[in-house]
């Protein structure tokens, strides 16, 4: 058997397996300053992540490339206190701000959308986050290219001088 092993019912008799591995964990923490920061760190990620997955993850991926919030902070183009309280679960920033984070620890964010339809399996489509807002407001394409097919909501210019000249003729 691995290290791992199947954890019994309460009240059932606990493996010598089990109780070794426990041991040993137990043993190494007393014995490395530097395995009982970890074990701490790993202890408070876990906490974390019933609170908000996406800080636990920033957090564990932060340790793991031995970074501080500072250097993060600083690699992103934001602020320690930002970082500190994103981490601490209670902020959650925007998207191009997380895009930026999540590629200084090395990652990259995906945006996903999932269709259900009844009795098939669900339909999913993921992209790369755009990198900035700004692509989030491009103007749409024009309504005669749209997909390729001509399209029944093109803009009448007369439409608009006779709505402009009816603001005018209203009393004031």
């Amino acid at each position: 058997m691995d290290k791992l092993g199947v954890v019994p019912e309460v009240g059932s008799e606990v493996s010598s397996q089990v109780r070794t591995v426990v041991q040993a964990s137990r043993s190494r923490a007393g014995r490395s300053p530097v395995y009982r920061a970890a074990r701490e760190e790993y202890a408070v990620i876990r906490a974390l992540r019933e609170k908000n997955w996406i800080a636990a993850h920033i957090r564990e991926r932060r340790y793991e490339l031995n970074l501080t919030q500072q250097e993060v902070a600083r690699r992103a183009g934001t602020s320690h206190s930002f970082i500190s309280k994103l981490e601490s679960g209670e902020h959650i920033p925007t998207i191009p701000v997380l895009s930026r984070i999540l590629a200084v620890l090395g990652e990259q964010l995906l945006i996903g959308m999932e269709r259900k339809t009844p009795g098939q399996e669900p339909e999913r489509e993921v992209a790369p986050a755009p990198q900035s807002m700004s692509a989030w407001h491009k103007p749409p394409p024009s309504s005669a290219t749209r997909e390729g097919r001509e399209s029944s909501h093109r803009a009448d210019p007369s439409q608009a001088i006779t709505r402009r000249a009816r603001r005018s003729e209203r009393p004031r």
